[in-house]
């Protein structure tokens, strides 16, 4: 369901909504999201950078940038 391609062509909005409910009902953490579906730390950190985002370890999401 989740890898490097179809993250990167996914409307942003609709990416974050997903990780979070992943992250929400499936993942205890980020890293778990990334190990499960196998994507680079790499990756991850340029989706955030490109979208404005950061992970919130306290709450186990993905937030906006303020």
């Amino acid at each position: 369901m989740f890898s490097d391609s179809s993250l990167r062509k996914m409307d942003p909005a609709m990416s974050l909504s997903l990780i979070n409910m992943k992250l929400r009902d499936q993942f205890s953490s980020l890293a778990e999201f990334m190990n499960y579906y196998d994507l680079s730390a790499g990756f991850m950190d340029e989706l955030l950078q490109i979208n404005g985002w950061h992970y919130d370890a306290d709450n186990n999401q993905l937030k906006e940038d303020s």
